[in-house]
């Protein structure tokens, strides 16, 4: 209740300076020399004479303020940018110097503003040839023209005229366009959208573009569209099933007809793998590009990776005396070779044999052993994976106490352990790995209570 107390007592704090803003304003106003008279024309503009010294000037109105580096200030537009209710306006004046500073302040006559309802949008709207020809709306500025392929969207075309000639959006005569208007005002009002126009079939065909990788270019045929032009750019869209895919390149014409695509994905870090492009052609009108083409064959192109480097590997391992530990190293590169090391005694002896990227070693006594990996590309560079260790117990599972004994006591523990209360060794904790899957969990304490109950 006290919250509400206090929001109802911010909204009626809030409210009571709006009230007090234009008293405020004209106290302020009262403190500062005259600007002068300010006029205020029949069509809402207000003027005033230079004030001495000023650099610029500030017009505050109720439903926001202006900054104006001229003597007028065209407050009917400026009412109906902010979507002003029809109403009396009042608008005081400031001068100011070059640093900001008011030096000089005048309130303007009352202006009583009406509100201008919605446009309409054109009435009429229809096929002339290519043309799409539409009604003038009283009042309408300028026009966007929404063509339909299909039932997409396929170009807005803005115009300042009643009528604008579409053919070279006409591509595809399998398919049927359509058009509807707006109509728009003051930068930023439109209309509803008019009814649509009847539907016309496209005039021109959709040719098909042919990819196809040279090395690591991908290149684009010779291609002219159904009018016979070249095309403005092709947009280049990789393979969409692949996490790590380049999604949509555009190739703009002066760009050429062939694009390096491992370059791209070395600057993108994207992993190894078998990439599919294909493209489609553009023509651009205005700074709008839309497809007159249909979609490329598609080309395939087999990425082997970035420069050469370790991206995962094993850290460390704990196994029963005899029983095999499985050891890997996952690398990016060209034409790799793998060596196996084995720490012995602070010198790195290589392993003979051992040259696949996976290792299996079978600890034959208890203790811990270090191995690691040198993997070399084919330009003879190469990089070391992080020391692995592989720990060798000689215990029975569930003996997480280590004392050759399976009791109440080793179920407690772990159960400890798993809720985060103590930390066991690695040795502990292979015991206590009830499943054998390497992460301990609550399900291997309750595993280890069963059997130490006698339940299991």
């Amino acid at each position: 209740m006290k919250h509400i107390h206090r929001a109802l007592s911010l909204i009626l704090s809030a409210a009571m300076l709006l009230m007090l803003l234009p008293t405020a304003l004209l106290a302020q106003a009262d403190s500062f020399p005259s600007l002068g008279t300010v006029t205020l024309s029949d069509s809402g503009v207000l003027t005033w004479d230079p004030f001495p010294g000023a650099d610029h000037y500030f017009a505050y109105v109720s439903v926001a303020w202006q900054q104006l580096d001229t003597t007028s200030f065209d407050l009917a537009t400026h009412l109906k940018t902010y979507s002003a209710a029809t109403d009396d306006y009042s608008v005081t004046i400031a001068a100011r110097d070059a640093e900001g500073n008011d030096i000089a302040w005048s309130n303007a006559p009352i202006y009583h503003y009406v509100a201008q309802g919605k446009m309409n949008p054109p009435a009429e709207v229809y096929w002339s040839g290519t043309y799409a020809c539409f009604s003038e709306v009283e009042d309408a500025e300028s026009y966007i023209v929404q063509l339909y392929a299909g039932d997409m969207i396929s170009a807005n075309i803005p115009t300042t005229g009643t009528a604008v000639d579409l053919a070279d959006y006409l591509y595809d005569t399998g398919n049927s366009f359509y058009f509807d208007v707006l109509a728009c005002r003051y930068g930023y009002e439109m209309s509803d959208q008019s009814d649509v126009s009847e539907k016309i079939n496209g005039i021109y065909p959709m040719m098909t573009p042919n990819v196809y990788f040279v090395g690591d270019d991908l290149c684009i045929g010779t291609f002219q569209d159904g009018a016979g032009r070249e095309a403005d750019a092709y947009l280049i869209l990789a393979d969409p099933e692949n996490p790590m895919s380049l999604g949509e390149i555009q190739l703009l014409k002066e760009q050429g007809d062939s694009i390096n695509i491992k370059a791209l994905l070395d600057a993108a870090n994207a992993p190894a793998g078998t990439y599919h492009f294909w493209a489609v052609a553009q023509r651009r009108i205005g700074d709008q590009y839309f497809f007159v083409s249909n979609y490329s064959n598609t080309a395939e192109y087999v990425y082997v990776g970035n420069a050469l480097s370790i991206t995962q590997q094993t850290l460390s391992v704990t196994v029963h005396v005899g029983e095999p530990a499985e050891l890997y190293v996952e690398a990016t590169g060209v034409g790799l070779d793998y060596q196996w090391y084995m720490l012995v005694r602070s010198n790195w002896v290589l392993m003979e044999n051992k040259t696949d990227a996976t290792l299996e070693v079978r600890p034959i006594k208890t203790g811990t052993g270090r191995y690691r990996c040198v993997v070399t590309d084919e330009n003879g560079d190469s990089v070391t994976s992080d020391r692995i260790t592989v720990i060798a117990v000689d215990l029975l599972k569930g003996d997480v106490e280590t004392n050759d004994t399976i009791n109440m006591g080793d179920a407690f523990l772990l159960y400890r352990a798993v809720s985060g209360q103590v930390t066991l060794t690695k040795e502990q904790e292979w015991a206590g790995d009830m499943d054998g899957n390497g992460i301990l969990n609550m399900a291997d304490a309750f595993a280890l209570y069963r059997i130490v109950s006698g339940q299991a």
